[in-house]
Parts: C-alpha cells; structure tokens; sequence
C-alpha cells in the first residue's frame, strides 16, 4: 500500500506494538472508533511495529480485530517522525497530514480524534492543506507514550 492509495479518503493510520502497554490499551478504543465512523470516505489501517509478524498477528487474533494491519518494521518512522508508540495521524484526502497524536491517554484523546475526523469528512474534497503541527513543535512525548527503547 502507498500514498496514492489513500488519495480521496481521510485516513487515520495508527502505529503500535504487541510488547507495547499502551497500544494494547489504546487498540480496542480505536477498533471502536472505527466500526462507529460509517463515511465510505474514511480508513483506519494500522501500522505494527514488532520485528516478528508472529508476534502482531497473535495480538490481532488475540482481540479479534479485523481491520487492516501492515507490517511497518519501522520503515515508516522518518515519513511521520514518531518516536515512541502508540502514535496515530490523521490524513487529509490529498495524503497531507491534519493531525499527530503521541501515546495514549483515554476515552477523551478518542473522542478528540473523533472530532478532528467528522471535521475532515465534512470538508469534503476541499483537502490540500496542513494543519498538523511539524515534528519539532510536536511534545516528545505525551503521557501514555511508550518510547521505542522501552521493549
């Protein structure tokens, strides 16, 4: 899967772990989210982390999540300048970035999240703009983050 396959769809795209406590925590809040977000102009795919496949597709069937998980293997680190897990970003329907979110910290961060995409799907087509914040200004960490080095 590339970029231009999410041209025209507003994308949340989540980074995780299964050695990671908050993704753990986080995941079934935004299987949630996603069965409840019923615009066909909306994905949510998942990224995993871990450096064995076994290891992501146990804790899938473990919760018996059925929506898409790519295998990143930390390729994806530099597009979107993460440096702990979970990390979740929204994307326009032009691929740009509307939003970083770092860790996990509650039923409030989803309904956040929530906000930002039925804000996003309203706009329709009108995409091409970058209200994400850049890597820099971003906090290194939020509460609920779980750094790269916590294996």
């Amino acid at each position: 899967m590339s970029k231009d396959d999410l041209v025209g769809t507003v994308t949340l795209i989540n980074f995780w772990a299964s050695w990671c406590a908050p993704c753990r925590i986080e995941m079934p809040a935004l299987d949630s989210l996603d069965r409840s977000i019923t615009d066909p102009d909306f994905r949510f795919i998942t990224m995993n982390e871990d450096e064995n496949p076994a290891d992501a597709e146990a804790f899938l069937d473990e919760f018996g999540f059925e929506f898409p998980a790519l295998l990143g293997l930390g390729e994806l680190k530099h597009a979107y300048f993460y440096r702990g897990l979970p990390f979740t970003v929204l994307l326009d329907r032009n691929t740009n970035v509307v939003q970083r979110w770092i860790g996990y910290t509650g039923a409030e961060q989803i309904e956040l999240i929530r906000s930002v995409i039925e804000a996003e799907l309203a706009r329709g087509g009108e995409g091409g703009h970058d209200h994400g914040r850049s890597a820099r200004a971003e906090r290194e960490e939020s509460p609920g983050a779980h750094t790269e080095h916590q294996h």
